[in-house]
């Protein structure tokens, strides 16, 4: 059976969440290892959701509340587990999870090679719809790094003419600590 489970950084299977993520994500697209603790275990609008199969840990899901909309920040499989629909069982499995019908906004980079296009399709076919013109600079996460260009994909009832302003400045104000 297939569950989505909230976990913190005291939970047994934290250690393999955390190097998983850092395998799966450049230093650029990651924070650091200790404000990602604490956003796990201090933070009540951000969740890092464990995905199991059968007894078997398949990969993760990290995600901020915002209230009127919920921002994907992480979304990896193990290895072992890619290409084979867990990516798509995560992320239907966290709407049908959750008890409204909030909108999902993620960052994704720009379609520039065939493994950005590959993820873009992907969230595609999971209901997402990309904001093309709508001009994203993902914050770095360090001082010393700089702005990325990325793509906002959408999946609720979020408009990019009317929220855009607004899903970008809550994003860069919760998730980066900037503005």
């Amino acid at each position: 059976m297939f569950t989505l489970r909230k976990i913190h950084t005291s939970d047994a299977a934290y250690p393999w969440v955390e190097q998983l993520w850092l395998s799966s994500f450049p230093r650029n697209e990651r924070r650091d290892i200790e404000a990602q603790r604490y956003n796990i275990d201090a933070r009540a609008n951000f969740h890092c959701l464990l995905a199991e199969d059968d007894g078997r840990t398949v990969g993760f899901i990290t995600y901020w509340h915002f209230g009127h909309f919920c921002s994907v920040e992480h979304l990896a499989t193990e290895p072992a587990y890619r290409n084979k629909g867990y990516g798509a069982l995560i992320l239907s499995t966290l709407n049908t999870q959750r008890s409204t019908s909030m909108p999902f906004v993620l960052e994704v980079e720009m379609p520039t090679d065939d493994l950005s296009r590959r993820r873009i399709a992907f969230y595609e076919r999971n209901s997402f719809t990309l904001w093309r013109d709508c001009a994203y600079q993902q914050p770095p996460y360090r001082i010393d790094d700089k702005p990325l260009p990325m793509l906002l994909m959408v999946r609720g009832s979020l408009e990019p003419k009317r929220d855009f302003a607004r899903v970008r400045t809550t994003i860069h104000r919760e998730v980066y600590g900037a503005m």
